[in-house]
């Protein structure tokens, strides 16, 4: 369990108060305003609000699974709120398990969980709905929507329920896992923040350890996790004053004690214009860009590169010495680890049965590892976490594949482009989780041409040939360009890239040939200009 530092609570419920002053709700302190901790731990929450109390009557709730951590924030805080005439009550509870119902004007503050929680109960999954849908209200196209069932999530939706309930507006004020702000799995998240609020403010405390910045920057994590962190806060007035929340954003950097210092003083803001987008500021959006089709509209089959877990027993740059290795693991002179999903006692099972049937060597396959590196891969479920069948299957059909990333919330310049000759590992462009590397066959697993029926028909009306070599080759040249990075970098952190089709056969034929040399080049000819591709630079490397 990791606990808020009191800097950060201090400076939430400062910039609650702020906020219920400027929407002219009850301030803190006063009887007319209910205050709830719905993950209370070890009351930190609650203890800042107290020192931020000087009225009589509040109702401070804490909730918490934690009967134990609710005994001991009475101990702590009972006594203090009692003498200021405050009533506290600590609920052992689970506050997803219900809502909230009150007719005072609330404040909902605290650091709620961060981890996968798996189903919740039925009132959350329900209320949760709203957040797999899109910024317009409809289901949310995405595979992989994982990140939606984190408890944090799902208590924001809480809290927003919350505030809603009691008719007489509120303020949420939460710090969080940042993911949100500009994942695209979480557009119904923002959707859902800017139209059921008045205003939103956000303090992005960074520190992420899943993005690449420049070197020599600094830029620590308050609670000392991998995610990065963020403060939200959100006010709703009753009746509304605006349809739409206003949207602002603020960011502190540096070091722990640089950050919690910076969160003493008063954070500056500046407004953000499409929050739909990213609760992020970003440069004006490039209409032009927006209408060109992504590299999924492209591409319609793509898939992250495969995925090891254990590149240590699977990856090696001679096949021999792999196929040895594999045989030595099956029959047990070579130990293995018990890790979460691998159970080794099992993989070895399955490799003796598998030895005895088809044999190791139709699942030994080139492997894209790196730019300029690819070695030899097992890529069996037995050993292998993601072997990624259908990646395998598009690329026995394609001569090649274009190489590139969803999204890259990195600081230093997107460069995520490449072309490769055989299926990718998905740490190929960076070994970010956050910018995971996806590969565009020019074939789809069953063998048909991996090209968009809407792209075949655009194509034919500028007479132009749909041949998914020429145009992989096309898109590959594009993403390259010199300046396209440059004058597009603020959209291609939130999603796939965009390219416009080929004006004509000219400029069809001359980036097709563009392409071809950089397949070239990563294929294994030497160059003397260097390269950068995804998180590293390449030059004169065979």
């Amino acid at each position: 369990m990791v606990h808020t530092p009191i800097a950060i609570a201090r400076a939430m419920v400062r910039e609650a108060r702020a906020m219920l002053a400027r929407h002219a709700l009850p301030t803190i302190g006063a009887r007319e305003l209910d205050i709830v901790d719905p993950a209370t731990g070890p009351g930190v929450f609650l203890a800042a609000t107290l020192a931020h109390a000087p009225g009589q009557g509040s109702s401070l709730v804490g909730l918490d699974l934690d009967a134990q951590a609710n005994a001991s924030t009475r101990r702590a805080l009972g006594a203090f709120a009692a003498a200021r005439g405050h009533r506290l009550t600590l609920e052992t509870t689970d506050a997803l398990a219900a809502g909230w119902s009150g007719a005072k004007a609330l404040l909902v503050i605290g650091n709620p969980p961060w981890s996968a929680r798996g189903l919740g109960p039925l009132y959350i999954e329900a209320l949760a709905r709203d957040f797999h849908r899109d910024e317009r209200g409809a289901p949310l196209a995405e595979r992989r929507r994982g990140v939606l069932a984190d408890a944090y999530v799902r208590f924001l939706r809480w809290a927003i329920d919350a505030i809603e309930r009691c008719g007489a507006g509120g303020v949420l004020a939460f710090v969080t896992n940042a993911s949100y702000l500009d994942g695209p799995v979480h557009r119904g998240v923002r959707a859902t923040l800017v139209s059921r609020f008045d205003e939103v403010r956000v303090i992005d405390l960074g520190g992420s350890a899943l993005v690449a910045r420049p070197a020599g920057v600094v830029d620590q994590n308050v609670f000392g996790v991998r995610p990065g962190a963020a403060i939200v806060l959100a006010a709703r007035r009753s009746p509304r004053a605006r349809s739409t929340a206003e949207v602002s954003f603020g960011a502190v950097r540096g070091t722990v004690a640089d950050k919690l210092a910076s969160l003493g003083r008063t954070v500056g803001f500046e407004r953000v214009e499409e929050p739909l987008a990213s609760l992020r500021p970003r440069a004006r959006r490039d209409e032009a860009y927006a209408s060109w089709p992504s590299l999924a509209e492209w591409f319609p089959f793509h898939a992250e590169g495969v995925q090891t877990n254990r590149d240590e027993l699977v990856i090696d740059r001679d096949r021999e010495e792999l196929l040895d290795r594999i045989e030595a693991i099956a029959t047990g002179r070579v130990a293995l680890a018990a890790r979460a999903h691998f159970d080794p006692d099992e993989a070895r099972r399955a490799l003796r049965v598998l030895r005895d049937s088809e044999g190791f060597e139709p699942y030994v396959r080139a492997l894209a590892y790196r730019p300029f590196d690819t070695r030899w891969a097992f890529v069996h479920p037995a050993l292998c976490h993601r072997p990624r069948p259908p990646l395998l299957a598009a690329m026995s059909r394609s001569r090649f594949a274009l190489v590139s990333v969803r999204k890259d919330r990195g600081t230093v310049p997107w460069a995520h482009a490449a072309l490769v000759s055989a299926p990718i590992d998905n740490c190929y462009l960076s070994s970010r989780s956050s910018c995971r590397a996806r590969a565009f066959p020019t074939h789809a697993p069953t063998g048909a041409p991996n090209l968009a029926p809407t792209i075949v028909q655009a194509l034919r009306a500028r007479a132009l040939d749909a041949d998914p070599k020429t145009l992989v080759l096309y898109v590959a040249a594009k993403l390259r360009a010199p300046d396209y990075a440059a004058r597009h970098a603020d959209a291609l952190a939130l999603d796939y890239a965009r390219v416009p089709l080929p004006r004509n056969r000219g400029e069809l034929a001359a980036l097709a040939d563009e392409g071809r040399a950089l397949l070239a080049v990563l294929a294994g000819t030497r160059t003397s200009e260097p390269m950068r591709i995804g998180h590293h630079r390449f030059g004169d490397t065979p």
